[in-house]
Order: C-alpha cells, then structure tokens, then sequence
C-alpha cells in the first residue's frame, strides 16, 4: 500500500492521471485513489477465478466530490471505452505469457506459482 503511480488517459493527450494504492488483499483485489478538483476517484479491481486457466476482473469506479458532473460530461464515457480495451490488451497479453510459460514448463519443470491462501 502507498505505491503511486499514473495512467496515461486517451482522452486527455499529455496529461498524467496520477494515483496511489489504498489497500490490497493479495490474490484478490486492490483499491486506489485518485485526487480529483473538489474530490477524488475511486477504484476497486476485484480478481475472481473463472474456470481453469481464466481471471475474472471486476473494477467499481466511485466518483466523490463537487467535479463529478464535469467529469461524467466530459470524461467518463471514455474512460469506460478504455478500461474496455485495456482489459482486451491485459486478455491478449496473458494469453501470450500462458503461451510462452507453457513452452518453459517442458524445458524447466514447470512454472512455480505461490500458494493460494
């Protein structure tokens, strides 16, 4: 917790949206926030198994503050499309690496992965 980081917003070329870990359950979920003018941002990705080989991610968006109509006008509906397409690249990407790790679990043993508690 306490990690910051920033996301590079489609809609807004060159601006920098940054944020800062809240809380994280591990091999669950983790929560962030985001200062916004009169208000913040917050995020909740929750991580659930969905059959062999497959995650589940789900991400509650809650907006707080005196900015949150400004920003429902102008930025919301494409931050949806985004988080959209970048679970597809986060899909696409997985698949790939389960691909790659697959190759070196013939060579090496086998890919060692933590327990789940």
């Amino acid at each position: 917790m306490g990690a910051e980081g920033w996301t590079n917003p489609r809609n807004v070329p060159g601006k920098r949206g940054p944020f800062k870990v809240v809380a994280v359950d591990p091999l669950r979920s983790y929560e962030t926030e985001s200062a916004m003018p009169l208000g913040k941002m917050c995020i909740v990705n929750r991580f659930e198994e969905a059959g062999p080989g497959r995650v589940r991610i789900i991400r509650e968006v809650a907006l707080h503050g005196g900015f949150v109509p400004v920003f429902k006008l102008f930025w919301y509906k494409s931050m949806r499309a985004d988080i959209a397409l970048t679970f597809a690249a986060l899909e696409k990407e997985a698949a790939r690496r389960h691909a790659a790790a697959g190759e070196r679990a013939e060579t090496t043993g086998g890919p060692r992965w933590p327990a789940r508690s």
